[in-house]
C-alpha cells in the first residue's frame, strides 16, 4: 500500500495517496510494530504528503511519532 500511495502521490492524486498511506500505516503498526523501519518510512511519506497539501496540523502527531521511536544518538 505504501507503493500505491507513492504512485498516487507522483500523479498528484493526493486524496487516494493519503488513504493508501493511512491504511498502510495502520497495517504496519499492528503487524510490524511502531518502531519498524517500514512503518517509519510510511510515516515520513505521510508527512511529505501533508507538507505538499498544506496540512500542518496533521504533521505534528506524525513528527512526534518519529521522535518517540528514533534511535538515540551516541
Amino acid at each position: 500500500l505504501n507503493n500505491v500511495g507513492s504512485v498516487f502521490y507522483a500523479l498528484k492524486k493526493y486524496d487516494p495517496a493519503e488513504e493508501a498511506y493511512k491504511q498502510c500505516l495502520e497495517l504496519e503498526k499492528t503487524s510490524l510494530g511502531e518502531d519498524n523501519i517500514n512503518t517509519m518510512n510510511t510515516v515520513k511519506n505521510l508527512i511529505q504528503l501533508y507538507e505538499t497539501v498544506g496540512k500542518p496540523e496533521d504533521i505534528v502527531p506524525l513528527q512526534q511519532h518519529l521522535t518517540a521511536y528514533e534511535p538515540a544518538e551516541s
